[in-house]
């Protein structure tokens, strides 16, 4: 196998017939790089102990930064990837299609029969009604696995509601499969504490399109006691692979650096102290269903 570099380490040069075809000069130098998870944390600005990740994407990722490897031998949850920060490692796990579940609830259940452009509902509409509700312990929960557990390896459970009743409405369903990410993040993190005695969570950096839900973010926060925090203009993996190659060409002393310089953060969500105690009784009631589920699975 060839030789590990680190990923700002310069490993050759651009040959001249390459450099015709994109359109460079030859010789433009060619660092190792990183893959597209590391690079996408990098842009996060998780280049420190204690800063997590939320790529509220299609696929909805947790991951947090430590010093660190530690292998998740007893829950085999979380997957660990070396941060492009050198002496850092970034534990993380995900769920398969946690972004798609909105958009399948938007187009499956809130807009069924929803023929006419003026009477469709968008995804501010349901937010709005998100953010109207009282949170209740009569709620429904909503299990996110539709197409089966990744995290742990679980291929035959399956996405399910729990707890409903007739006066539940559209808003309280959508409100549940928010819940269901927070709720799953939520036992990652305690995984993580177990690993990490010593971890602090200082923040939660969010990225991904579900990142422009006020709602979604406020439970998140309050799940998992720590303050959600956008990123503004972030793009993702390119930016991060960008900083990569800012290192290896001297233009900036280290990555952490450049993350301070180029990260711009923005709107920061703190939890709430009386949906912080909400959410610790449904954290309870959310893993008796999913080990129910496992059980009949």
């Amino acid at each position: 196998l060839p030789r590990i570099a680190a990923c700002d380490e310069i490993v050759g040069e651009l040959a001249p017939a390459m450099a015709r075809r994109c359109g460079l000069r030859p010789g433009v130098a060619v660092a190792a790089g990183c893959g597209d998870t590391a690079a996408s944390f990098l842009a996060c600005g998780a280049a420190r102990r204690g800063i997590c990740v939320d790529v509220a994407g299609t696929a909805s990722v947790f991951a947090t930064t430590t010093g660190a490897f530690r292998a998740d031998l007893e829950q085999r949850t979380l997957g660990c990837g070396q941060a492009a920060t050198a002496g850092l490692w970034h534990p993380y796990a995900y769920i398969n299609g946690g972004g798609m579940n909105v958009e399948w609830f938007l187009r499956a259940i809130a807009n069924r029969g929803r023929a006419g452009p003026r009477d469709r509902l968008s995804l501010d509409g349901l937010n709005r009604q998100a953010e109207r509700l009282p949170l209740e312990a009569t709620d429904p929960l909503f299990v996110p696995h539709m197409e089966g557990r990744v995290c742990p390896g679980q291929p035959g459970l399956r996405g399910a509601w729990a707890n409903l009743s007739w006066s539940h409405t559209i808003g309280h369903l959508y409100r549940a499969v928010l819940e269901g990410v927070a709720l799953e993040y939520a036992i990652y993190r305690d995984i993580l504490r177990r690993l990490y005695p010593d971890l602090r969570v200082r923040e939660v950096r969010i990225t991904g399109g579900g990142e422009k839900s006020n709602p979604w973010n406020r439970i998140k926060a309050s799940v998992l006691a720590a303050p959600v925090v956008r990123i503004v203009g972030g793009e993702g993996a390119p930016m991060g692979a960008a900083m990569v190659a800012a290192r290896a060409a001297g233009l900036v002393r280290s990555l952490p650096a450049a993350a301070g310089k180029w990260v711009r953060l923005g709107r920061r969500t703190s939890p709430d102290r009386a949906a912080r105690a909400f959410y610790r009784q449904r954290l309870r009631r959310y893993r008796g269903l999913l080990d129910a589920l496992a059980r009949c699975s």
